[in-house]
């Protein structure tokens, strides 16, 4: 629990904080294309590792007798979403653009 005490002593930090947000906020206004590049691959990097780790607990639930088939599909799934996403094609950028609206493809399809 944070103590006024604490806010007090550490007040730039929250305000540093707060700037490094409002900076990156505008950012994703000013460079969309760019942001959803960077949400894309920051996803699919996300579930590439939950992949690797959900296999991870596949096997140790293999070796404590417990049901691990569940673990294999789904690190399977997440192993496999991740490199969808990092496809050199950018099939899922220019999907997630045109389901945004721009029916062109946009910057990403660039």
């Amino acid at each position: 629990m944070l103590s006024l005490g604490l806010l007090a002593r550490n007040w730039r930090s929250f305000v540093l904080r707060g700037v490094i947000a409002i900076l990156i906020g505008v950012v994703a206004l000013v460079q969309p294309a760019m942001t959803l590049v960077a949400l894309v691959l920051l996803i699919g990097f996300w579930a590439l590792i939950d992949g690797v780790l959900a296999l991870g607990h596949a096997f140790d639930a293999a070796q404590a007798h417990e049901p691990w088939w569940p673990l294999v599909l789904v690190g399977l799934m997440g192993i496999g979403a991740g490199l969808f996403t990092a496809a050199p094609d950018h099939r899922l950028l220019v999907h997630f653009s045109r389901s945004l609206g721009d029916r062109r493809g946009g910057a990403a399809a660039a």
